[in-house]
């Protein structure tokens, strides 16, 4: 349950720093944007992670230091990539990039948080279906395959619609979500 409660509150804290730099919602940051309250991945950090922290809550004792590292050092290097891409692909301001500036001013105080936070996220994924053997992870899984829409698909989504004045789901975006949904059933029901 601890894991839990610690993930909402760093999903509302990224919503305070998005209030507090004013990327909150399209009042604040203009209607061809993305802010916080019309990212899908918010809502899938709020729910989908949120039940898998509930899920990993009653394991956090059996990780050992050597895993909680490993993983971590994981999870921070695909966040690193995944942060990377998002940098020079998204088009518009959102709570994570600002497309206006070049180089480290790209990304505002959120985008640096939202970073932290996938990589604190990705490390509790990491730990719970790789280092937790025995553990129900049906409805870890549950929750990781309802995230893959909201925060794979609705970015791109949104993004073609602002832009193409309809939203699409791209050959990418499908191809990610196949990828991701595989390996979220193959891991989660091949690990003892």
């Amino acid at each position: 349950m601890l894991l839990a409660v610690v993930n909402l509150f760093l999903v509302l804290v990224s919503a305070v720093i998005a209030n507090g730099e004013g990327r909150l919602n399209h009042a604040q940051l203009g209607e061809k944007s993305l802010p916080w309250l019309n990212h899908g991945g918010m809502y899938a950090d709020l729910i989908c992670i949120t039940a898998l922290c509930y899920f990993a809550s009653p394991y956090v004792r059996v990780w050992t230091g050597y895993q909680i590292a490993l993983y971590a050092a994981i999870g921070i290097f695909i966040s690193g990539v995944a942060h990377i891409f998002y940098y020079y692909a998204q088009p518009i301001p959102g709570h994570i990039i600002d497309p206006r500036f070049t180089g480290l001013a790209r990304l505002p105080w959120g985008g640096w948080y939202h970073a932290l936070y996938f990589a604190w996220a990705l490390t509790t994924i990491l730990l719970f279906f790789l280092a937790t053997p025995g553990a129900p992870r049906l409805g870890a899984c549950v929750a990781m395959t309802l995230f893959v829409p909201l925060a794979i698909w609705q970015p791109g989504w949104y993004n073609a619609k602002i832009f193409a004045g309809t939203g699409v789901i791209d050959a990418a975006g499908w191809i990610q979500a196949i990828v991701i949904w595989f390996i979220i059933w193959g891991v989660g029901y091949t690990r003892p």
